[in-house]
């Protein structure tokens, strides 16, 4: 597996930027992503023309791979800092060989690893847990995506993702006598097969594949946003089991901040109560055989997540609602927030102009529970959006700053575990807080009291 937001890097820039970065070890310093997207970019290169289910074995393999190697390092799309870390891709890469990657988590040492073994050899000893990766082909994603666990947040669950437009109503807060109409998205995992719907990211009104009841996630949407404005992230959790549960926010939607109806005033005061009433909502059609929903939801495994005006909202409800077990804030608002006992998962972007970064970590550092901040170097307010506004060169400054599927796969890398961590129990998933982050990547943990 590779970062697929790096598909479309230019050798030329980065040769340029490889250039600039020269006296930095590889992955290290101010070249460190242009280093991640060159060895990228090489690895999309060997890919196409050394396919990894070829039969000729692992040295026919790396026979094919090389003569690319030297080219990258001839052309200067490679800076030579990096020739290291590229040759060790191709020797612990499985490619026509019968071993797989054995990914490895050593708790005590909180360290990960990878080898080539025989299945039956990747077994867990002692204090190091091992896994045979069967999805992955190269060691190096097994560390760097996985943290050891095969757990690549990338790759799409065992479900396509079904979602659903629901239209909820509830009474003012501001005013009882008001309706306020929150148009809903809920995203579910599937069994139905069929186009993706371009604004959700998943089959429209597909049958639920309920089973068991599913792990919930509720999430707010930013100032002048829209229920699908992370499909990114609701839809791929829909494919691993989660049903994700996003309402509108009346004053502080696309249309209100188009139409001059928006009041973040207002909204603020009402956001809470509409995604507490949503939840109660949702968990009612749970409970009904008349709903297609009968069954889906699990009332003892619920977080809330939001990005923004959203994030802060996270904050509100958690703090609110005894159901939450897990709150997930995106570069949140950070004044005013309540403390808050449950796990906590903050991330933020460090080139952030909308949200101060320094506001919101302190805001994290109230929680007084299990928590875990992400600070992202290269990414700003919109990391944890589907669109990067033009209007905000700080933010949205590609190749400085990170593109969008750069930045979604490196908030799905920490998302989907900590999500599987608290919701599903998954202890073994500790390892992606515990160990070395990638390259422009800051992670603190404090553990629960």
């Amino acid at each position: 597996m590779i970062l697929h937001c790096m598909l479309g890097a230019g050798l030329a820039l980065l040769a340029s930027a490889a250039s600039a970065g020269a006296p930095d070890a590889c992955l290290a310093g101010s070249a460190a992503l242009s280093d991640q997207r060159a060895l990228a970019a090489l690895r999309v290169e060997i890919d196409a023309a050394c396919p990894c289910t070829d039969t000729g074995g692992a040295g026919a393999f790396r026979r094919c791979a090389k003569p690319l190697l030297a080219a990258a390092l001839e052309s200067g799309a490679l800076r030579p800092a990096c020739e290291a870390r590229a040759a060790a891709d191709l020797k612990t890469a499985g490619c026509g060989t019968s071993r797989l990657p054995c990914g490895a988590f050593d708790a005590e040492a909180a360290a990960t690893a990878c080898r080539l073994r025989r299945p039956a050899a990747c077994e867990t000893r002692k204090e190091i847990v091992r896994t045979a990766c069967l999805a992955e082909t190269h060691c190096s994603d097994v560390v760097d995506w996985t943290a050891g666990t095969c757990l690549d947040a990338r790759d799409a669950g065992p479900w396509r993702a079904g979602a659903r437009q629901l239209v909820f109503t509830k009474p003012s807060v501001l005013d009882p006598n008001q309706t306020r109409t929150l148009a809903t998205v809920v995203w579910y995992p599937t069994l139905d097969t069929g186009p993706s719907d371009p604004a959700t990211g998943a089959i429209i009104d597909a049958a639920v594949a309920a089973t068991v009841p599913r792990p919930v996630v509720l999430f707010s949407h930013g100032l002048c946003g829209i229920p699908a404005q992370s499909k990114f992230l609701t839809a791929q959790l829909a494919s691993h089991g989660y049903v994700v549960v996003a309402p509108s926010h009346p004053q502080s939607t696309t249309a209100d901040c188009l139409g001059g109806t928006s009041n973040r005033i207002a909204s603020g005061i009402e956001r809470p109560a509409e995604v507490i009433s949503v939840l109660d909502q949702m968990l009612a059609a749970s409970v009904s055989a008349a709903s297609p929903f009968f069954g889906a939801l699990d009332s003892q495994r619920i977080a809330m997540s939001g990005h923004s005006f959203g994030g802060w909202t996270t904050f509100q409800v958690a703090a609110q609602d005894a159901r939450i077990d897990a709150a997930l804030p995106f570069a949140g608002y950070p004044v005013p927030t309540p403390a808050l006992g449950m796990p906590l998962l903050g991330m933020i972007g460090l080139l952030d102009t909308v949200v101060s970064p320094s506001g919101f970590v302190a805001a994290w550092q109230t929680a007084t529970g299990e928590k875990v901040l992400v600070e992202l170097e290269d990414a700003g307010h919109y990391a944890f959006s589907d669109v990067c506004l033009p209007g905000f060169p700080v933010d949205c400054n590609y190749p400085t700053t990170l593109s969008q599927d750069e930045a979604h796969a490196l908030v799905l890398r920490y998302v989907l575990p900590f999500l599987e961590r608290h919701l599903r129990g998954e202890t073994r998933l500790d390892a992606f807080f515990v160990t070395p982050a990638p390259p422009g990547v800051s992670v603190q943990r404090v553990a629960a009291p």
